[in-house]
């Protein structure tokens, strides 16, 4: 059961799409799984790699968030001058 989820392409940076979508899959087949097992062990059991799927999914998706906001913003320094606390970085703009 696998599937090819187009909105990924938003979720993860470009390097990370295809372990994402390996881990979207994965997610398919563990709630599948989940609800069509033998015994509760068997349900517990793919209801756990379904929390480890799904956490290393998150981290995929902050990893995207983080770069998106560093790349937003950028740090401008109108003085130079050295003083006895440092360097004056007065203003902090934001990209749009």
């Amino acid at each position: 059961m696998t599937h090819k989820y187009d909105r990924l392409h938003d979720l993860v940076l470009p390097g990370d799409y295809s372990f994402a979508n390996k881990l979207h899959n994965c997610m398919i087949a563990c709630i599948h799984n989940m609800f069509n097992a033998k015994s509760a062990e068997e349900s517990n059991r793919w209801e756990e790699e379904l929390e480890r799927c799904m956490k290393e999914f998150k981290m995929l998706r902050d990893t995207k968030e983080e770069h998106e906001a560093s790349m937003s913003y950028r740090v401008v320094i109108k003085d130079l001058r050295v003083k006895v606390k440092g360097v004056n970085a007065s203003l902090v703009i934001r990209r749009k």
